[in-house]
């Protein structure tokens, strides 16, 4: 992969780029923070922003927003990194299947419209906002307590409609949509 990296953006550090590339996978899911990224990495940081802007580009990665609907951002400018093939994701990293199921549904949702994120300052966040009015969070294994923390969130975003995406069942709890079965 780096091979072809080199060829089509003329970079000559390759081990350079695959350890980015492998501290990108560890934070699939995550917030960027590019500074944090340049002092792990040892990589300038216009060097990280400009490969950032490449590996999005070549759409190996994607970025989304925090979605807000006020100028008084609780997070600003904080982007959330997704992959565009698991299979790539985990040869990078070794990452939970959590992050697996999470990143698999971003790339079944970016198709179907804008995706954004949601967060407080707290921590708390909705993994996504597709088009600006629908809240979706991811779990491997939804319960109670998952969608009545989306809608106290989604009601905090002034988003009305909410929904739970989950991997796996959970024995009389119905109040979800199967992963497999968005589309």
């Amino acid at each position: 992969m780096s091979i072809d990296i080199k060829q089509l953006a003329d970079f000559r550090k390759d081990r350079e780029l695959y350890n980015l590339l492998k501290l990108l996978g560890s934070r699939c899911g995550s917030r960027l923070d590019v500074s944090k990224l340049s002092l792990v990495s040892g990589i300038s940081r216009p060097a990280v922003s400009n490969y950032l802007d490449f590996f999005e580009k070549t759409f190996l990665i994607s970025r989304i927003n925090v979605f807000t609907r006020s100028r008084d951002r609780e997070i600003v400018k904080a982007q959330k990194i997704y992959f565009a093939d698991n299979g790539i994701l985990t040869l990078l990293s070794q990452i939970s299947s959590g992050t697996k199921f999470e990143n698999a549904i971003y790339n079944q949702l970016r198709g179907m419209g804008k995706l954004q994120y949601y967060a407080l300052k707290t921590g708390r966040e909705i993994d996504f906002i597709l088009n600006e009015n629908v809240a979706l969070e991811i779990k491997e294994r939804p319960g109670p307590v998952d969608i009545k923390s989306l809608q106290r969130l989604a009601h905090l975003a002034g988003i009305e409609r909410s929904m739970l995406i989950g991997r796996y069942p959970v024995p009389g709890f119905k109040e979800y949509i199967w992963g497999g079965g968005i589309r």
